[in-house]
């Protein structure tokens, strides 16, 4: 009971002392428009959340800011995907392909695992209309044929440096050919298993791209007001994403701090005031 009452007396008075300590240096903003990086933000919120269509909508509106930047196109085409709207995704998929990642295109292969052809098995495609006439003196238009789909190439599930292998094998294997295979039987597709798988992966792009240097200041701010508004659990996630660059940054390991000692756990509070305490370089020696 002693070592208890000493450890709470420990934490009464380091939460004083940080109180009365200026911040640290905070996270350094990104480069770019911040009404840009407001929007990228609000829309990974809106991914990890589920809510595709205001996540497409918010990034839609961004454009104007940052038109053709592949960071914003690959997330449409993600949030696309997983609304179901296939070709608008192929389009911003195939806009935001580079050299410096190959997720644009396990994406686009997960698209096609979705929509194309079977030809062995049956056509997975709605049925394409009768040919129209393009005027009365000329031939008819040939319909489209439909693309077969050649299965997923193994070296986009092998994870790297751009995305880690259980998320690849689960945005196929778990996502897209389960849902694929489901249209090939003719059979209907269970809506919450299919928004689940989707949701999963959406949620796990959005915390990869959360947890990334430029969007650590907007995490620290959105987790202290999750805090502020009593959601605790929520605002731990949070704060673990902005942290994610910043293990050491003594605002942060502060507010860590005061979640674990309102959820009742005063000896992981007090390592988190420990780090606060001694990675505040404004201290005076």
């Amino acid at each position: 009971m002693s070592n208890v009452r000493a450890s709470c007396a420990w934490i009464a008075v380091t939460f004083l002392a940080l109180a009365a300590l200026p911040g640290g240096a905070a996270p350094p903003a990104p480069a770019g428009d911040p009404a840009y990086w407001d929007a990228y933000h609000r829309a990974m919120r809106e991914l990890r959340e589920g809510d595709w269509p205001a996540a497409t909508a918010t990034l839609t509106a961004a454009e104007a800011t940052a038109r053709g930047d592949r960071r914003l196109l690959m997330a449409r085409g993600i949030a696309r995907t997983l609304n179901g709207d296939f070709e608008a995704a192929r389009d911003d998929l195939g806009r935001a392909k580079s050299n410096e990642t190959r997720e644009p295109t396990l994406w686009l292969a997960a698209v096609s695992a979705m929509t194309d052809d079977l030809r062995i098995g049956g056509d997975i495609a709605p049925p394409v209309g009768p040919p129209r006439r393009r005027g009365p003196n000329q031939p008819r238009e040939a319909a489209p044929r439909p693309v077969a789909f050649g299965g997923v190439p193994g070296h986009l599930i092998t994870g790297g440096k751009d995305y880690a292998t259980e998320y690849s094998y689960h945005v196929i294997y778990g996502m897209a050919l389960p849902y694929r295979k489901g249209l090939e039987a003719r059979q209907p597709i269970d809506p919450a298993v299919d928004r689940k798988a989707r949701h999963v992966a959406g949620r796990w792009f959005a915390n990869r791209i959360l947890a990334s240097a430029d969007l650590a200041s907007r995490n620290f701010a959105w987790a202290t007001q999750l805090a502020r508004d009593g959601s605790l659990a929520t605002a731990a996630e949070i704060l673990q994403l902005a942290r994610a660059v910043y293990r050491l940054d003594p605002d942060m390991a502060a507010a860590a701090g005061d979640l674990w000692l309102r959820a009742g756990r005063p000896a992981t509070a007090r390592a988190q005031y420990t780090i606060a305490l001694t990675a505040n370089v404004t201290l005076s020696p």
